[in-house]
């Protein structure tokens, strides 16, 4: 009978070592595997993400090389447009528009001038589509015709300070502004529209059922209706309003109240010169006035 051969210790180790050394070979591959496949996806889900990044670049380049360019409704902050952005707009309104013709801006001409400005005292949003109030050479129209007629690069509209008396429907009185609007829009298909806040009131104003509460519901309605239509909204509130008190900031409004007065005008016109909409590369283009003779602006006293 064989004797049984002992396997000696040292060959015993050499096959251990050998068995050990190839489990962590297939450890270090599988872990080196699971490694690379973790990497492939945290490098996709990255890329992904710094697609939206490079596209915002882009955007923000847009932006940077037209300072005055405005994607939202709400116009913000630009550099000072100058005089000439001013005189490229066709302004509507009532008595506070009307004041434009009265002060001077920085450069000592008048905030506006009678060939781009139709204003009228005491003129509601009724009266918008109706009241026959910028004379041509020819004959006077409304505002949607006067519109038609310049086809303006923008129009500013500030309207509604005369729909505040009494307790109001903000939300139906939106309604008919936003009908009067569109009627602008259509006479000029390609004008920009800029929708104005009303101006605060004095604390003392004279015009006791004028509130703040109502020109707060009303300028608060504003800008949804602008992001419905695609409209921009300048919160002139911003500038003319203290935050404080509520109501009108010290030395801007007339003795009534309601008014603005020349320093609230130049702060007017300061604000918009510097919230400007200039979305188009063809830059400030004036529309051809040489027909416009001027606003009717007391049209509504006299009669």
């Amino acid at each position: 009978m064989k004797k049984k051969q002992n396997v000696p210790l040292r060959e015993c180790m050499n096959i251990f070592t050998w068995l050990l050394a190839a489990v962590l070979l297939c450890a270090t591959v599988f872990f080196w595997y699971l490694a690379y496949r973790q990497a492939i996806v945290v490098f996709s889900r990255e890329y992904k993400k710094a697609e939206p990044a490079q596209e915002t670049e882009k955007e923000q380049e847009i932006i940077d090389a037209h300072p005055y360019a405005q994607k939202e409704t709400l116009l913000k902050e630009t550099p000072d447009a100058g005089r000439e952005y001013i005189d490229t707009m066709l302004f509507f309104g009532d008595s506070n528009t009307a004041r434009f013709l009265l002060y001077h801006d920085a450069e000592g001409m008048t905030c506006t001038s009678v060939k781009n400005t139709a204003a009228v005292i005491g003129m509601g949003i009724q009266s918008i589509d109706n009241l026959k109030c910028m004379r041509f050479k020819d004959r006077t129209v409304t505002m949607p015709e006067t519109a038609a007629r310049l086809q303006p690069q923008r129009i500013f509209i500030t309207m509604g300070t005369n729909n505040m008396h009494g307790t109001i429907d903000a939300d139906a009185l939106t309604v008919e502004y936003e009908e009067k609007l569109k009627k602008i829009q259509e006479a000029s298909p390609s004008s920009a529209l800029i929708v104005s806040a009303i101006p605060p009131i004095a604390e003392n104003c004279k015009y006791r059922d004028v509130t703040m509460e109502a020109i707060d519901a009303w300028n608060a309605a504003l800008l949804p209706m602008c992001e419905r239509n695609g409209w921009h909204f300048l919160d002139t509130s911003e500038v003319l309003k203290d935050p404080l008190t509520g109501y009108a900031r010290e030395g801007l409004m007339d003795g009534d109240g309601l008014h603005l007065k020349e320093e609230g005008v130049q702060t007017l016109f300061a604000y918009i010169r510097t919230h400007a909409l200039v979305n188009d590369e063809a830059g400030l283009i004036p529309f051809d006035d040489s027909e416009v003779k001027g606003p009717l602006t007391e049209l509504l006293l006299n009669q």
